[in-house]
């Protein structure tokens, strides 16, 4: 029995490991799309808007507070600022100059610089030898599907290309000041977000 419950809980994590995926990578194609009829600034602030407005609702029907200490409401500026701000005003000024898949393969330096940042600024992770080699192996990937050897089959200008790598960066950034500063007080994620 414990082996079926088991395999049912993998199929349902692996089930939405995959959602994920197609609905955070499938947002650099409807950016692409979107760009065509608005500029990138209206993109991300719609973005800011739309995802308030859910989280707002959401809140309301779980009866959740907000916090009251002044001092989370500050790190909450930092986390939004870094995990929402700059790199959807970043990712959607860079999507006019690069395609939306090289935008996406960008972002997938995501958990690399999170690692990075956990480990290296915030000190608030040590990575084991297993994890070191995942990133080790996540960088290696991510520069095999770029090839920035050849240049020339980038489909991108270099700054839309460094836009792209501060804003995973940035994801990085706040995950990383997340764990350092909101991770231990007692705040429901819902609220969080």
């Amino acid at each position: 029995m414990d082996t079926k419950r088991s395999g049912q809980r993998q199929a349902v994590v692996v089930a939405q490991f995959v959602a994920m995926g197609l609905i955070w990578g499938s947002s650099f194609l409807f950016m692409k799309v979107a760009l065509r009829g608005i500029s990138f600034g209206q993109l991300a602030w719609s973005r800011e808007i739309l995802g308030a407005v859910t989280l707002g609702i959401v809140m309301l029907v779980l009866r959740q507070r907000l916090p009251r200490e002044r001092v989370v409401w500050l790190h909450f500026v930092v986390i939004a600022l870094t995990n929402a701000v700059i790199p959807h005003l970043l990712f959607a000024w860079a999507e006019q100059f690069v395609s939306s898949s090289l935008g996406s393969i960008y972002n997938s330096l995501t958990p690399i610089a999170t690692a990075l940042m956990a480990t290296l600024v915030f000190r608030v992770e040590r990575l084991a030898a297993g994890q070191v080699a995942g990133v080790v192996a996540g960088i290696v990937g991510v520069l095999l599907i770029i090839g920035p050897w050849r240049y020339a089959a980038l489909t991108g200008d270099l700054a839309g290309q460094i836009a792209c790598l501060i804003a995973a960066t940035s994801y990085g950034f706040a995950i990383g000041y997340l764990r350092k500063f909101i991770s231990h007080r007692p705040i429901p994620g819902t609220t969080v977000a």
